[in-house]
């Protein structure tokens, strides 16, 4: 179960993303087309960084994912719902703080700003 939500955890970010319109749905990866996020890696575990846009940009990213997971077997959607309710509210309360969302590898999610993250929260 544990490597499973953190699998679930590590894909979130391409779920993230997931549109439906017109009874359709579509999926993409997260914020790609608007920004780049920066990525760090450390001898154990990395982290991406999210601007303040995509940021807010993640904060959203709940109800589309939440239109992708309907379309799943029971058992994979609950993982799905869980994990991106759990960004999703992360980067909604970094972004209240006025700072940007990180993830680590491991699916930590977390606020950060200043320097962390190279002084990527701008």
């Amino acid at each position: 179960m544990i490597r499973t939500v953190a699998k679930v955890r590590a894909v979130i970010g391409l779920l993230a993303a997931a549109g439906a319109t017109a009874g359709t749905i579509s999926v993409a990866a997260p914020v790609q087309a608007a920004s780049n996020p920066h990525y760090t890696w450390g001898i154990v575990s990395g982290t991406v960084y999210f601007n303040h846009a995509e940021t807010r940009y993640m904060a959203g990213g709940a109800n589309a994912t939440t239109a992708l997971a309907r379309t799943m077997p029971e058992r994979y959607s609950k993982a799905i719902l869980s994990a991106a309710a759990y960004v999703s509210g992360a980067a909604a309360d970094a972004d209240g703080r006025g700072f940007c969302l990180k993830v680590k590898s491991y699916g930590v999610a977390g606020g950060y700003r200043g320097t962390d993250g190279d002084g990527y929260c701008r």
